[in-house]
């Protein structure tokens, strides 16, 4: 195909002008701003983006303007159609696959490069075991770190700890147990009601009678007095199922919108912890019995959150460590077959990898391996394709915010992701703890992008 140049502004202007009864509209304006920058450009990778941010603004103004191809319309000596077959030589026919990039695709390859190196711990094999490790992950649980429950048990078919104490007025513990069966089958539902979910769901309610005893055993002789506390268990259980629904990013986040994807990775950051579980549960059980939570019944209130808090949390990391190791195995086949050639499959795969996995999204906001802000926010643009890069540095200063979130997510996280790969080992060092190549960064685009992800990438490349 015959080259055709990309006209000047000046040209393009006078090429397109009507006179002074019509003015240029908003829209068209975009696009003469969008052929300026093109020509600003300073190399031709900034130039093949300006190219995609003409092509897009040209389509917005043709659908604005039904006349634009009239005899005595703008494209009256075809201005216009012009610039379509110089975009055209410039960057193919429109469409995600062919107006992907080298750079595009040494970010995908260096995403895919960390998930297929990376590891992640065992999963829980019993519950003891399962409820120790999800109180040794977080510090939520320190008051249970040393709850002595020797001698205690209880089984929801026998209704009553052992050792003959009463399970509580009007069988409180039993209507405990059912709605904590309530709360996992809403946290199931909550994560699309898929196959590891529902696993998840299983192994915990085998594991109930021993959380139970952790977070209730000490009150054991107390419980006779909590009759009162069912309606707020109830409470409990809705506002618990509630928080966790949010935690999930929507498929409309990856729309190639910097600031919506920023601030849904944001939202989907702060949602992932017990914190939220944690206020939602107390304030429903507290409002249920009318109290202000002191005395016997302030400590039952606290150990009942407790209790909602620790097996959300227990199936939250069987559901996530289970969810990371079917991604890494799946990694690792997706880079033997040269996924991050093709735009629009990674693309698919992708957003479903990181949909209500916020510690992958944390992570690879935060690596340099990745990308970072901008490799991150490129491989989940509309097409997996690049954004406009002066639509990325308009959100740089919340990315900072961001950012400095996610490392904070990753580095509290009780999940620990590794890596036997050094390249990988070191971008999840980075990630976890802050670096002075990111805090300093004042160059523009180009040069963070360059400094952080291009020679890493490069080096996972080779």
């Amino acid at each position: 195909m015959i080259s055709i140049p990309i006209p000047t502004l000046q040209d393009w202007k006078s090429a397109t002008r009507l006179g002074p009864t019509s003015p240029r509209s908003a829209a068209l304006r975009r696009v003469d701003a969008g052929i300026a920058a093109y020509h600003r450009a300073r190399s031709e990778y900034g130039r093949d983006w300006e190219a995609r941010e003409i092509r897009k603004l040209l389509r917005e103004w043709k659908v604005r303007s039904s006349g634009w191809d009239r005899a005595d319309g703008r494209n009256r000596s075809g201005a216009i159609t012009s610039l379509e077959v110089a975009l055209t030589c410039r960057l193919g026919p429109p469409g995600a696959a062919r107006s992907d990039s080298p750079l595009a695709v040494d970010l995908r390859h260096g995403t895919l490069h960390f998930l297929a190196h990376a590891t992640t711990g065992k999963l829980p094999t019993n519950g003891p075991a399962a409820i120790n490790d999800a109180i040794d992950a977080t510090s939520d649980f320190d008051d249970l770190r040393n709850v002595d429950t020797q001698g205690i048990s209880w089984d929801p078919r026998k209704k009553d700890f052992a050792g003959g104490k009463s399970e509580g007025g009007s069988g409180f513990l039993s209507k405990l147990y059912d709605q904590l069966k309530e709360l996992i089958a809403g946290l199931v539902e909550s994560a699309g009601a898929d196959a590891i979910a529902a696993e998840a769901g299983r192994f915990v309610i085998n594991l109930l009678g021993d959380a139970i005893v952790k977070a209730l055993g000490a009150l054991a002789g107390q419980l006779g007095a909590v009759k009162d506390f069912v309606k707020g268990l109830v409470a409990a259980t809705k506002a618990a199922i509630k928080h966790c629904r949010t935690r999930g990013l929507p498929a409309a986040v990856f729309d190639g919108q910097p600031r919506m994807v920023v601030e849904k990775v944001r939202e989907q950051i702060r949602d992932a912890g017990i914190d939220g579980v944690k206020s939602a549960v107390k304030a429903a059980v507290t409002a249920g019995i009318g109290i202000a939570g002191g005395g016997i019944a302030g400590t039952i209130v606290s150990a009942i959150t407790t209790l909602y808090t620790l097996v959300t949390s227990i199936w939250a990391r069987f559901r996530d460590l289970r969810r990371l190791k079917k991604v890494f195995a799946a990694a690792k086949d997706k880079l033997r077959n040269g996924l991050h050639e093709n735009a629009a499959a990674f693309h698919a795969w992708y957003k479903d990898v990181i949909k209500d996995l916020p510690i992958l999204s944390a992570y690879c906001m935060a690596m340099p391996m990745t990308g970072g802000y901008y490799g991150f926010l490129t491989i989940v643009s509309a097409d997996g394709t690049e954004l406009s890069y002066r639509r990325l540095e308009r959100n740089y200063a919340m990315f900072n915010t961001v950012r400095a979130e996610a490392k904070s997510f990753v580095k509290g996280h009780g999940i620990k992701i590794r890596s036997a790969d050094p390249l990988v080992a070191h971008s999840l060092k980075v990630a976890r703890e802050e670096s002075s190549a990111w805090n300093n960064a004042k160059s523009g685009l180009w040069g963070r992008m360059k400094s952080t992800a291009i020679k890493l990438v490069e080096s996972a490349a080779s």
